[in-house]
């Protein structure tokens, strides 16, 4: 049964669809734009992640690991290479397609780095 507490708690909390605008496959299709030529993205379940390729590039996974020392990651999308990069987002997650395009530069510029 719920209490009074809980039902109070509830009115705290966002509607569904306005704490975050964006899916993270969304991150991943606009990374593949930033990218250009010759990559590519898929949506992962309901959005959830996406997967990422391009020219002499293995696929890789983005997705957020959960829990409190959790973030949004990129690796290869192979459990056989463990290759893990972090996306730091100092302002949290984009709300309008400016800040989705600044994120994708971020996920492009750590999978130059990290895999071309």
């Amino acid at each position: 049964m719920l209490s009074i507490d809980t039902l109070d708690s509830l009115d705290d909390d966002p509607a569904p669809g306005t704490e975050y605008t964006y899916p993270i496959s969304d991150y991943a299709r606009e990374t593949a734009r930033v990218l250009g030529e010759g990559w590519g993205s898929e949506s992962g379940y309901i959005g959830a992640y996406g997967l990422i390729w391009g020219p002499g590039v293995p696929t890789l996974l983005l997705h957020v690991i959960p829990g409190d020392d959790g973030g949004l990651v990129v690796e290869l999308n192979d459990d056989a290479y463990p290759d893990v990069h972090e996306i730091e987002l100092p302002d949290g997650a984009p709300s309008n397609p400016h800040e989705l395009r600044e994120v994708a530069e971020r996920i492009a510029s750590v999978i130059r780095r990290s895999y071309t």
